[in-house]
């Protein structure tokens, strides 16, 4: 998590001793980092966090060799040692890229990785120039995320302020045991809080995914 349930009770000023509603918190504040990451363009089942194990992508070889730029899907990527790229021509050998030879990381917080022109692996040695099919042509394995065990980004204070302030929100509209509505003799209301306040979203900015091309 980007936050746990000690530090957003810090954060909203509920007394430490006060142990009652530690399991809301702790499944709510799960709930405020999913509402934060949906936001950003993260895909379902990834999140911000650095867990240290690497995560496999595949890129299309459709733009090969016209655009010598992959774009990661996550960030930050952790470092040059965490990254690794096969090209997994159909029907070859796979060939892994060299790290500075073949490729270098442009833009670790852009999670941009460029090409290297002038590398022997590229394009003239992969089918002649391209592949002959647009689909799982590029692996590339990498480590991302702020935190995790030997992580080179700390979590950033905007974040755990996107998050404890979504889980302050959703806490002011679904109560403390977690009731979407009541129901007294003939009248009932039910609330809920779908989407984020203006103010987290002002500060998940820097971290919505952008794509290229």
């Amino acid at each position: 998590m980007i936050v746990d349930a000690t530090y957003a009770k810090d954060a909203l000023k509920v007394p430490a001793a006060v142990t009652t509603f530690d399991a809301f918190y702790t499944a709510r504040i799960a709930e405020a980092q999913r509402r934060c990451e949906k936001h950003c363009g993260y895909p379902m089942g990834r999140d911000f966090e650095g867990t240290g194990n690497p995560i496999t992508e595949w890129k299309s070889g459709d733009d090969w060799p016209r655009s010598m730029v992959l774009q990661l899907d996550l960030g930050p990527v952790w470092d040059d040692s965490s990254l690794s790229i096969v090209l997994a021509d159909p029907g070859a050998a796979q060939t892994t890229l060299v790290l500075n030879t073949d490729f270098w990381l442009k833009n670790p917080r852009g999670r941009l990785v460029e090409l290297i022109r002038s590398s022997a692996a590229l394009p003239g040695q992969v089918s002649g120039g391209f592949f002959p099919t647009g689909q799982r042509n590029i692996k590339v394995l990498y480590k991302y995320g702020f935190g995790g065990t030997g992580g080179p980004y700390p979590v950033p204070e905007d974040l755990k302020f996107a998050v404890v302030k979504t889980l302050d929100w959703i806490r002011s509209r679904v109560g403390l045991t977690g009731q979407t509505g009541s129901n007294v003799g003939d009248t009932g209301a039910t609330w809920g809080a779908a989407g984020l306040p203006d103010e987290v979203k002002e500060a998940l900015e820097p971290y919505v995914l952008w794509g290229i091309g």
